[in-house]
Order: C-alpha cells, then structure tokens, then sequence
C-alpha cells in the first residue's frame, strides 16, 4: 500500500496536481501494480483556523473547500487512469481521508495560573466565594473560553476529519492483519 500525503491548506486543482511529480509517480506504480493508494489531506484545520480569521462565514467556506479539495483528488487521479492509462482500476473515494495530524494542545494551567487571568470584575467576586465556588468559578470560566479557541476543532469533528487515533484504526482495516502491531 502507497500512503500520500497532501496538504490542503490551498485549494487542490488539477494544475497543482499535474505539477506534483510524487503523486503522479503514485499514480503511474498504482496503476502498473494495482497497488492500492491511500492519500491522506492534511492541515485542514490550519485552513480552518486561516479563514476563520478572515471571514465571518468561515465554516462554509472551508466546508466547501475541503469537500472540493477531495473530488478534484479524486476526479484527477481517475481521469488519468481511464484516459492515460485506459485501464479501470479506479481510485475510490473512501482511499482518500481528510486526517489531522497533531491533536490540539490541553491548556494546562494551575489554578493559580488561571486566577491570576482571570479578568478584574471576575477576580473581585472571586474572592468572596468559598473553595468549592471557586473552583466551579475557574472551571465554567475557562471551559467557556476554550470551546470558543475550540471552535475550529470542534468544526473539524462535525466534517468527520480523521485524528491520529481513527487515522489508526482506518489504516488497520486497509492493511493485513501481521501489519498491525507495528501501528500499535
């Protein structure tokens, strides 16, 4: 099994493609070996996080993008197949997974690291509270803060974006089982 890796941070069309000299080699020993190949798109949250920045309606942009980004993949590699190589061992849309690599880092934060974030108004009332409210205090204030720096992530879920672990098991179901504990 070939495994590729493209990044999606750009939109992916068939001039970035014809010029990408991996991927079309991929293509070619697929074909003449039917070896099957497993294309993995990257950094989708990275676009995520860049549109998001930029535009209001974020979310659909990048949904729509990275549903382009995998049929333009896919409608390439088959139309080279079909056409240059006349043959019908097509690329299947399921040997292509949008995948996130590096999962997000835990704010790890003391609780006193976290009061002394906490903004003034909060902080003043925080004082009069005893050690249980305090604690609820710190919690709902910082969870509310993170699922908004989460959004991103949380979008990426929504969409079906493989983390490492899923990416795993998605690679043991396409792989003979004597591979599998080399994934473990």
């Amino acid at each position: 099994m070939f495994v590729y890796l493209i990044n999606e941070e750009n939109n992916l069309d068939n001039d970035d493609m014809a010029n990408n000299k991996n991927l079309n080699k991929l293509i070619e020993l697929r074909n003449k070996y039917k070896i099957s190949l497993l294309i993995l798109l990257t950094h989708s949250d990275d676009y995520c996080d860049k549109v998001k920045k930029e535009n209001n309606n974020w979310k659909q942009i990048c949904k729509e993008n990275i549903e382009n980004n995998k049929k333009n993949i896919l409608k390439y590699i088959n139309e080279i197949i079909v056409k240059g190589y006349k043959s019908d061992f097509k690329m299947e849309e399921n040997n292509i997974l949008h995948i996130v690599l590096v999962e997000p880092e835990k704010n790890q934060m003391t609780y006193e690291e976290k009061y002394s974030n906490l903004p003034g108004d909060l902080k003043e009332k925080y004082k009069n509270y005893n050690e249980e409210m305090k604690k609820i205090v710190i919690d709902a204030y910082y969870e509310g803060r993170n699922s908004k720096e989460n959004e991103v992530k949380n979008f990426i879920k929504e969409m079906n974006i493989l983390g490492p672990k899923e990416l795993i098991e998605t690679i043991k179901d396409k792989l003979p089982s004597q591979f599998h504990d080399a994934l473990n």
